[in-house]
């Protein structure tokens, strides 16, 4: 299970970790996180220090871009749990990678799971705790969302696709 950001309040970084230690797939599972540290790490750790599943949690801090696509190409589920965010880049990163997502309520990304293509959840831990031990029990049905995702992102947020249904309306707003 992976997390791509800041290590920051509004990005839910915390949110995650109580999720994760919530659920029963922490016993099959890790959880990395890969991003800046902006004064939250310290604290999770102390959450972590005489938790029997810390060593299942992995702390990368910043990687480089290569690095955090093969990190998304290679998990089974990128999780977004923001309080507040206008709309997700690591949804779209991650989708092309062909994985999918699931995301809090807060990410602007609705359309995605209107389009069988990620994951939405309430935003808090006991949330984003059930649906990962629903979502991680069926490993095909989340490779089938990924790719779903992924031709989802190619077919509606590329600058090619939006050019063209800019040139759509322009010409029905013409053709008026």
């Amino acid at each position: 299970i992976l997390f791509v950001g800041r290590l920051s309040v509004i990005k839910g970084p915390d949110i995650l970790l109580e999720a994760f230690l919530k659920s029963k797939i922490k016993y099959e599972f890790s959880l990395i996180y890969a991003g800046p540290d902006e004064n939250m790490k310290k604290k999770m750790l102390n959450n972590l220090k005489k938790n029997p599943f810390k060593n299942n949690i992995i702390f990368l801090g910043s990687v480089s871009s290569e690095k955090r696509d093969f990190l998304m190409k290679n998990a089974f589920l990128t999780v977004i749990p923001s309080r507040k965010e206008a709309m997700s880049m690591v949804a779209l990163e991650s989708s092309l990678m062909g994985t999918p997502f699931l995301a809090s309520q807060f990410c602007g990304l609705d359309d995605f799971e209107e389009n069988s293509s990620g994951y939405i959840c309430n935003g808090d831990s006991e949330s984003i705790s059930l649906k990962l031990d629903f979502l991680l029990k069926d490993i095909d049905a989340l490779l089938e969302v990924g790719e779903n995702a992924r031709n989802y992102v190619l077919s509606s947020y590329t600058w090619e696709s939006i050019i063209d249904k800019m040139d759509s309306y322009l010409k029905r707003l013409i053709n008026k």
